[in-house]
């Protein structure tokens, strides 16, 4: 979608203040979006996800947060090493 500006969209459709009334939410169900990339995020794509509520997060963020939470992760004679099986049984 080269040279389609995504700015517009978000300015149009997040402009009602009841922009959810129309879908079943049941009380306190979480509604969380995200996208996640094996990239990096522009600055511009950055603001345009906090600005919507979208939480982005790129390879490196994603690998780190799975790392710290030992996704994938086992203990080689004293040494940490990733673990493609320990990572896939996950």
């Amino acid at each position: 979608m080269s040279g389609f500006d995504f700015t517009w969209r978000y300015k149009v459709f997040t402009t009602s203040d009841e922009i959810f009334d129309d879908l079943k939410l049941l009380l306190l169900n979480p509604l969380v979006a995200m996208f996640l990339t094996t990239r990096r995020f522009t600055s511009d794509a950055l603001e345009l996800a906090q600005k919507s509520g979208v939480i982005a997060r790129s390879g490196e963020q994603l690998t780190v947060f799975l790392a710290d939470r030992g996704i994938g992760i086992s203990n080689d004679k004293g040494t940490m090493k990733f673990d493609k099986g320990q990572f896939h049984k996950w």
